[in-house]
């Protein structure tokens, strides 16, 4: 980073070979020379004080020339070394903070050039971290299952929901393995009796049964929102002409709309105290950050709500090829009991193709994790706006 401070100290030449005039004045000129400063006549006057003896040599010799610096001498033990700062004078930081800056600040779309006193970009840098926490929601996606027949088909002697105290259950249940097709599988004959009652005055169906895996995140690894800088930061230098004629004032370009002045130092420090004098304004600014944001992963609970729907008949054959005495649509969300006529023969049972609607997986994660912190700062220590 180009920011850099280096002070020359003025030097002082050896004297020229004395002045003699004719009124017997003796002048000694010695030479000052500064990187800014024109050179300039120290010791009782400098130059001014030459060109008072030639004030005198006027008043003897007529030389008007020489006469009109008359006053120089005056000025010269009243006021010290001429100022001839091409630019504004502004008072120098303390040891360690480079030399002032014009400074912008602002949304880095908007960011203007350098100005023309102060062409060369000597600094970018960032502030104002926008690193939202949050992470995009998690979701699943649906489960897959398939259908199963009802497992069990039970007569019962006493009607719905056949559980009656004495009740006698028999069972009229598909053989294993059963695919849905007829079977006379458990076949309850008509003229059953149970405890001298008909063993058939109710059946009970148990649901088919739903066989699902489970589902899978939609977002495995979601990821934060980008982190981005909302200010932009730009300090510009530029070179300067010229002398304050005082130590403590630093010759810099004129100031430009927009751009303020500003002191720098590397890391963060504070501006504050009267050695920094009107540099009192803050501004802490970056040249990068460390991101460590994440999003816990995306996990799915078991699936819940799906169903399976199918439709059953019942046959007084052992063949299903009479017409059904019974006919219900069954689904997985619980059993069924249908009253039928006493006596009524169960000789054979079909199930038609089940249909599977999924229900859903409640996910969880997504949890943000780590933070973005702005990293290598610099501080700029600014005379505030008006």
């Amino acid at each position: 980073i180009p920011l850099s401070r280096s002070i020359s100290v003025p030097t002082i030449k050896e004297p020229h070979p004395p002045k003699n005039y004719p009124d017997g004045i003796v002048s000694y000129d010695l030479c000052c020379i500064h990187p800014w400063d024109p050179c300039y006549d120290a010791g009782a006057g400098g130059s001014d004080a030459g060109d008072a003896g030639h004030a005198g040599d006027a008043a003897a010799t007529g030389d008007a020339s020489d006469a009109s610096d008359g006053g120089g001498a005056a000025d010269a033990a009243t006021d010290g070394p001429i100022e001839s700062c091409v630019g504004q004078c502004v008072p120098l930081p303390p040891l360690g903070w480079d030399t002032p800056s014009l400074v912008w600040m602002g949304p880095e779309p908007q960011a203007p050039p350098c100005p023309d006193g102060a062409p060369d970009s000597a600094y970018t840098g960032h502030a104002d971290l926008d690193a939202p926490p949050g992470c995009a929601l998690c979701a699943c996606g649906p489960p897959s299952g398939t259908c199963g027949v009802p497992p069990t088909l039970t007569a019962s002697s006493t009607p719905c929901p056949g559980a009656d105290p004495g009740a006698v259950h028999t069972p009229f249940d598909p053989p294993g393995g059963w695919d849905g097709g007829c079977t006379s599988h458990d076949a309850v004959a008509g003229a059953a009796l149970c405890q001298g009652a008909p063993c058939v005055r109710s059946l009970t169906i148990a649901p088919p049964t739903v066989n699902e895996g489970g589902c899978v995140p939609a977002l495995p690894a979601p990821v934060p929102s980008p982190a981005s800088w909302k200010t932009f930061v730009r300090a510009c230098r530029g070179e300067h002409d010229g002398s304050c004629g005082k130590d403590e004032l630093f010759c810099a370009p004129e100031g430009a709309a927009g751009f303020r002045r500003c002191v720098f130092r590397f890391g963060e420090q504070a501006c504050s105290g009267p050695e920094l004098g009107p540099y009192q304004e803050k501004h802490v600014v970056y040249q990068g950050y460390q991101d460590t944001r994440s999003c816990s992963p995306c996990t799915c609970g078991a699936p819940a709500g799906s169903v399976c729907t199918a439709q059953i008949s019942i046959h007084g054959d052992d063949a299903c090829a009479t017409a059904p005495t019974y006919v219900e649509t069954i689904d997985s969300t619980g059993p069924v009991c249908h009253d039928l006529t006493p006596g009524a023969p169960l000789g054979s049972k079909r199930v038609g193709p089940a249909t599977y609607a999924p229900g859903a997986c409640p996910p969880s994660g997504g949890a943000p994790q780590g933070t973005a912190d702005p990293s290598n700062p610099a501080t700029f220590c600014c005379i505030p706006s008006l």
